[in-house]
């Protein structure tokens, strides 16, 4: 039943390897796209509580406005914490209007958790929902608003803002300026904030929306963890596209009947979600009524499962992407994949800005069939870790062959095959992949999108190029560089 997709294979369009050459912020092309459909119902669409584009524009204003009552400006940072409503995506918007850095927190999370992230973070306003916000108003000091916590903004309750006056454009913020910050388990107790620029989320979010070719008749159903940079794309990519978003309750994502219920009544077209709950449709035999899209990652993809969503979904494709390389890196169209071959789905080709790098034990670029750990370069890297600059230091380093550029080092261990597939075998660490952190769970299960990084420091480099076109990838050696990158890649592996 699936059909193929085109998937990007490093081609550069609008921005080339650096991302020099964005100039524009998700925010800036948001707006356009809702002007241009104003009428078109945004967020839940054909819901009670639906919000078409020009009053979730307004509403984002109307946040906007409370935010700068509360004395935020362009740079600070601002904590949501809301459950799935119409609000998640205007507070969203609302935070980028102010001009601030969007800290997203899960009402799932132990208490523990968030405020360890609200003093990390040093957040300056939470916006939430009356009864959710109370218990962190008087932690102390934790931001720049006073010795009570965070101011809290309850969105239940009525704004001053109307939302009907266009804020100022000198407050939005740049394309170097950071988006967002979600947290990663880290190590026990101490989650580590990954800060994303605007640069590096609009390269993602227009690869996407590219690949999915959206319009006015889709819907794309929400079921990933607002903590989660996953969810971004759920939200910004149909608000590019024009199509819809539905966002599905906390306590559906365990049932597979209620969330069956949810995509057919809401005429959801695109699921993105964990092979877990993949599993739990499965396991209630859910089947689509007409053309669907299906997107897994946060996990390997088990080829049994793979073979399941491709029977069923006119396309399906698996993603890849750790925190710290802004949500998606590559992307593998199943309908291409012999999944008779395979445990689970390679990774695919690497988006457009990005290259991946296989490291090995010698400091060459790894030939066929030799595992070794997984690296990306590009505009995908995240700024870093907040407050943590030893270990963004051990994980962003200097790139061994492109000077002046880094890499991420990711701990996945890989193989590249003799068709250019990457197969993702586990962590180079030998700590299971799987969290039972709350803060990565669907409701259903735990999720792989964001997990611990220690590293085997005796690894060279391999590079994955972009692809030729033909859904191959170009991999070349190091006996292929030219003097000054092998002697940076002898380099690399003796800092290490």
């Amino acid at each position: 039943m699936a059909t193929s997709v085109k998937v990007s294979e490093g081609r550069t369009s609008r921005c080339g390897g650096s991302g020099a050459g964005i100039a524009a912020t998700v925010l800036d092309v948001i707006g356009d796209r809702l002007a241009s459909y104003r009428g078109t119902e945004a967020v839940n669409r054909g819901g009670a509580e639906g919000l078409s584009c020009t009053a979730l524009w307004e509403r984002a204003e109307a946040i906007a406005g409370e935010l700068a009552d509360a004395g935020v400006r362009r740079g600070h940072v601002v904590s949501v914490l809301l459950p799935r409503t119409t609000d998640t995506v205007a507070a969203l918007l609302g935070v980028w209007l102010a001009g601030a850095v969007y800290v997203p927190l899960d009402p799932a999370f132990p208490a523990e958790r968030t405020e360890y992230i609200l003093r990390d973070c040093g957040s300056t306003v939470l916006l939430t929902h009356s009864g959710l916000g109370e218990p962190f108003a008087a932690m102390g000091r934790i931001g720049r608003m006073g010795p009570m916590g965070p101011h809290v903004i309850a969105l239940d309750a009525p704004l001053r803002h109307t939302g009907r006056r266009p804020r100022a454009a000198s407050v939005r913020p740049a394309v170097g300026d950071l988006a967002y910050i979600v947290y990663t388990p880290g190590s026990p107790g101490r989650p580590k904030g990954v800060q994303v620029t605007h640069r590096s989320l609009l390269n993602c979010t227009l690869r996407i929306a590219e690949m999915l070719r959206l319009g006015p008749g889709d819907v794309v159903t929400n079921v990933v963890s607002p903590a989660l940079g996953a969810s971004l794309t759920d939200y910004l990519v149909p608000l590019l596209s024009g199509a819809g978003i539905c966002l599905a309750p906390q306590d559906a994502l365990a049932d597979a009947g209620r969330l069956g219920r949810i995509i057919e009544d809401s005429g959801t077209t695109v699921l993105q979600a964990p092979p877990v709950t993949w599993q739990i449709l499965r396991e209630g035999e859910w089947c689509p009524s007409g053309a669907f899209t299906a997107l897994s990652g946060g996990q390997a993809l088990p080829a049994d499962l793979a073979a399941w969503i491709r029977d069923r979904c006119t396309t399906g494709i698996h993603l890849y992407g750790p925190a710290e390389t802004t949500i998606c890196v590559s992307a593998q169209d199943l309908s291409l994949v012999d999944l008779a071959a395979v445990h689970t789905v390679p990774l695919g080709a690497p988006i457009a800005g990005v290259t991946l790098h296989v490291l090995d034990e010698d400091g060459a670029l790894a030939p066929a069939g030799v595992p070794g750990e997984l690296c990306v370069s590009g505009v995908a890297l995240a700024r870093g870790y907040l407050n943590r600059p030893a270990e963004t230091g051990r994980v962003f380093v200097p790139h061994p062959f492109r000077r002046g550029e880094r890499m991420y080092r990711t701990g996945d261990l890989v193989q590249r095959h003799r068709n250019g597939s990457l197969e993702l075998l586990g962590r180079m660490d030998h700590q299971a992949a799987l969290t039972g952190n709350p803060a990565f769970r669907n409701g259903s299960g735990p999720l792989l999108a964001d997990r611990p990084g220690t590293i085997n420091p005796r690894l060279g480099s391999t590079t994955l190029t972009p692809g030729t076109g033909d859904g191959t990838n170009v991999v070349a050696g190091t006996d292929q560089l030219p003097e000054p990158a092998r002697n940076r890649a002898d380099w690399y592996v003796r800092r290490r």
